[in-house]
């Protein structure tokens, strides 16, 4: 797809979104707004040599006197092409290993042989900005994510409307491959059995349309599981070693 199409689709897809939350939620003054997600530059994916997706949870904004979660009606990706917001942007720590992924796989290389992000704070912003980012759920939640199942029956049909549209070489999922399992593309997910070598995050390929995918089942960005070094470089080497072996290229 050229960055034209990406961005005429995407355009499409927020107004799915959009219709979605007001048959849920209502047309109302105080109704909640979906936190519309994407490609974060259309032009930056489309010439991506792997594109990359990924797949997390929800995103917060607001909250009423109760506690409820209010707000939306914004991008979650705005902020990555504001140069003012270089710094609050590159501070978001579930960002930052996305942000290392990306730059360390578009050049190339490993945790070991890329700078730090406080150091090169514009590029990695670049790197963010070339990848496809979703959340399960639409709509502005709590600080702390939860059970997302009744989230993700919401809102699956839009989910596979912008995999497809999207359609990445390798997806990503952030703790969130569990909820994917009933979809149809995962009854012929091809699970390579390499679990057993030591730094490779679990992954295999699933046909989505017409497309073999990497799926990549990691850890949320944020975890604190592992070390940040080992989730970037077990994600990084499930990538390379899928492309290798398997010849995906």
């Amino acid at each position: 797809m050229t960055a034209k199409e990406i961005e005429t689709v995407q355009i499409l897809l927020q107004k799915l979104i959009e219709l979605k939350a007001r048959n849920l939620y209502g047309d109302y003054v105080d109704s909640p707004m979906p936190i519309y997600d994407g490609v974060g530059s259309p032009e930056k994916y489309s010439s991506s040599k792997i594109k990359v997706m990924w797949v997390l949870k929800e995103a917060y904004d607001d909250f009423d006197e109760f506690g409820a979660p209010k707000g939306g009606g914004w991008e979650v990706y705005e902020q990555w092409g504001d140069e003012s917001k270089l710094k609050e942007v590159t501070s978001v720590r579930s960002w930052q290993p996305i942000m290392y992924v990306l730059r360390a796989l578009s050049e190339d290389k490993n945790w070991d042989d890329i700078a730090w992000i406080r150091d090169e704070r514009e590029e990695y912003v670049e790197a963010l900005r070339s990848c496809a980012y979703i959340n399960i759920n639409k709509m502005p939640a709590g600080k702390t994510s939860g059970d997302l199942s009744e989230s993700f029956n919401i809102w699956c049909d839009v989910i596979n409307a912008q995999i497809l549209a999207y359609a990445p070489d390798v997806i990503i999922f952030g703790n969130t491959m569990s909820y994917f399992q009933d979809q149809s593309y995962m009854n012929k997910y091809e699970c390579t059995e390499y679990h057993d070598l030591e730094g490779v995050a679990p992954a295999g390929i699933a046909t989505i349309g017409d497309k073999r995918t990497l799926l990549i089942n990691a850890y949320h960005p944020n975890q604190k599981s592992i070390t940040r070094q080992e989730y970037v470089d077990s994600i990084l080497a499930a990538i390379r070693f899928h492309y290798d072996k398997l010849e995906m290229r």
